[in-house]
């Protein structure tokens, strides 16, 4: 996966590629992501970000996501093994056992009567762009800059592609933006060692609503 961000001031953009950088890990979204580009004009003003989604994500299932803890003829003991799956799982065991789910902690549950492949039968498909969709648009919404309140859908194929300004967008800030992203990316010459000092071990960016660290 690649992140590429650009504009005239480059710590500028180095700031904004490492908040990329940590959203991204945060998720554990790297595997859902091919790549990510963005693009910061400060005089018009607009912001740009492209995130191509990774087609080759394989389908998950049940099992994947679910362990079994303990298992008996009145009850199944299961985890959530990724938080990540959590809202997504949960309503589907509510949905389908109702008042036979007790939560017993945080990702653990138990069902009264049901066996494991019972459990495991359950189908999970749309899960997985679920997912995706959840974790791009969270991703692109806490990196837009705050005030740039006006935000612009141009996605195309499997490319999430938003514009985002403090003022109306128009035709001409698309056509920059096409004209941007029509030329091959520019690496950084800084880098995250540049703007933190040795004895610093945090980086505070504040974006939408929140302080990345």
């Amino acid at each position: 996966m690649e992140i590429f961000v650009e504009c005239e001031e480059e710590r500028g953009a180095l700031a904004f590629q490492m908040l990329t950088e940590d959203l991204i890990e945060d998720l554990h979204a790297g595997r859902l992501i091919e790549g990510v580009r963005e693009y910061i004009d400060l005089e018009t003003p607009l912001f740009y970000i492209s995130i191509k989604t990774n087609r080759a994500v394989q389908q998950i299932q049940m099992r994947d996501v679910v362990s079994i803890i303990d298992e008996s003829a009145e009850k199944i003991a299961i985890a959530i093994d990724d938080e990540t799956y959590a809202p997504y799982i949960m309503p589907l065991f509510w949905e389908k056992f109702g008042d036979k789910v007790h939560q017993i902690e945080r990702n653990k549950l138990e069902i009264d009567r049901v066996t494991e492949d019972e459990l495991m039968a359950i189908p999970i498909e749309d899960i997985k762009l679920k997912e995706i969709d959840d974790i791009i648009n969270h991703i692109v919404f806490h990196i837009i800059p705050i005030g740039f309140r006006v935000i612009k859908n141009i996605s195309r194929g499997d490319e999430v592609r938003y514009i985002a300004s403090e003022n109306p967008i128009t035709d001409e800030m698309i056509e920059e933006v096409e004209k941007f992203v029509s030329k091959p990316p520019k690496e950084l010459t800084l880098e995250r060692k540049d703007i933190l000092k040795p004895s610093e071990k945090k980086f505070i960016a504040t974006y939408r609503g929140e302080s990345v660290v």
